[in-house]
């Protein structure tokens, strides 16, 4: 009995002995990146064409898309060289006001031209005559 309890005894040292042995490892890694800076602008198209218009009508054309995209804070900016006699009848606007800090991200900015022909100030347009007016839209990564 003393031979089995002994040979028990041994049994159970060997296996605590073996499950004491056992070695634990915990380490970490850290991984990090440094994005740079990514910045772009893009105009879907360079002219928007009111060919053969009527005076006492009003056209409009809103397929003009800016798109910017930036991983910083931009500026918004535009600007004009329009002919003197189509500032009475000719007006842009875009849905993104010129302005600064505008937020990171991809931003779509639609642009709209109007052409309103119904007022006197039409009359004062030669017929057959081409008139040009110029917009600038830019964009600064800050």
């Amino acid at each position: 009995m003393k031979k089995v309890a002994l040979v028990a005894v041994m049994i159970a040292a060997l296996v605590l002995g073996i499950a004491g042995a056992a070695i634990a490892a915990d380490e970490d890694v850290v991984v990090s990146a440094r994005i740079n800076p990514a910045f772009s602008m893009t105009i879907n198209q360079n002219a928007v064409d009111f060919n053969g218009v009527d005076v006492g009508s009003s056209y409009s054309d809103d397929t003009t898309l800016i798109t910017v995209k930036s991983n910083k804070l931009w500026d918004f900016s535009k600007g004009a060289t329009v002919d003197a006699l189509l500032v009475p009848v000719l007006s842009e606007s875009t849905d993104v006001a010129a302005g600064t800090g505008l937020a990171r991200g991809v931003t779509h900015i639609t642009a709209t031209y109007d052409l309103d022909l119904t007022g006197d100030a039409a009359y004062d347009l030669e017929a057959d005559t081409a008139y040009q007016a110029t917009y600038s839209y830019t964009a600064v990564q800050q």
